[in-house]
């Protein structure tokens, strides 16, 4: 399920064994995100990218070359089908050049939404990612909320309750929620809310974060719902600075004075 929070853990693993201190004798930790339409060559240049290989070696016998001799850990995140790690440069075991069998030393991290991709990928663990339970829930709303507004008033209170519940445990959809709800402060902006949430027949799962995310969408000032428009017809295996430079090219970041300002305002909507 999406917007369970994979990535979020990932992510967390990636820093953990990214730092200095704990890394655990791993040479490389690769933290490399993936999508539905990602293909092998474009994984591979973005290993390529963080070995500090040359465009030009992003080859699977570059990449492999770049490794064999190293601890490796690569996280992928988001795999919608299985990925041949031969075909990335992990060849497991490999020919040493006095002709000598020896073991590619490496782990693989992954995240899906699939159990087939689990299988097919032969993974020796898995771990299912469940939805927060309530308190937890209620926890990450109130961090993302006016928290001094909602505790002020015990009826505003019990509708961020009821609109947190809404949210199904879904951590993508309470910190959206939340977000979105930051600066309404009357009950009858949280009743109407709610309402909508109602309408809309959200109780929880993966076609309730849809409507979830509808919802924050509808909430975004027109510039950014232009930007989000402009990704959703554009892959986003592009690079972070490329999408910023796209936007700004089409005028969606508004008027600035200087390309700082429009570099700055433009990061402020991707993040």
């Amino acid at each position: 399920m999406g917007g369970v929070g994979k990535t979020t853990l990932l992510k967390k693993i990636n820093h953990s064994l990214s730092d200095d201190d704990a890394n655990m004798g791993f040479d490389h930790v690769l933290f490399i995100e993936s999508s539905q339409n990602t293909q092998l060559e474009e994984l591979r240049k973005e290993i390529a990218k963080q070995l500090h290989l040359s465009p030009d070696s992003a080859g699977q016998q570059d990449i492999f070359k770049a490794l064999k001799t190293k601890n490796i850990v690569l996280l992928l995140d988001n795999i919608w089908k299985p990925v041949n790690l031969v075909g990335l440069g992990i060849i497991n075991p490999y020919m040493d050049d006095n002709g000598s069998t020896k073991p590619y030393k490496y782990k693989v991290m992954f995240t899906t939404r699939s159990e087939d991709v689990c299988a097919r990928m032969e993974a020796s663990k898995r771990i299912k990612v469940e939805c927060m339970e309530p308190d937890e829930a209620w926890a990450l709303f109130k961090h993302n909320v006016n928290q001094a507004v909602i505790e002020s008033d015990e009826k505003l209170k019990e509708k961020a309750w009821q609109v947190m519940e809404k949210c199904g445990g879904l951590p993508l959809a309470l910190q959206v929620v939340g977000k979105a709800m930051s600066n309404r402060n009357t009950v009858q902006e949280w009743d109407d809310i709610l309402s909508s949430l109602k309408i809309s027949g959200i109780e929880g799962g993966q076609k309730s974060l849809l409507q979830i995310l509808k919802f924050s969408y509808d909430n975004l000032p027109r510039n950014i719902q232009e930007c989000f428009l402009c990704a959703s017809i554009l892959r986003w295996s592009y690079f972070k600075v490329d999408w910023l430079e796209l936007w700004m090219g089409l005028g969606l970041v508004g008027n600035f004075d200087n390309l700082q300002q429009a570099y700055r305002t433009a990061r402020q909507i991707f993040n």
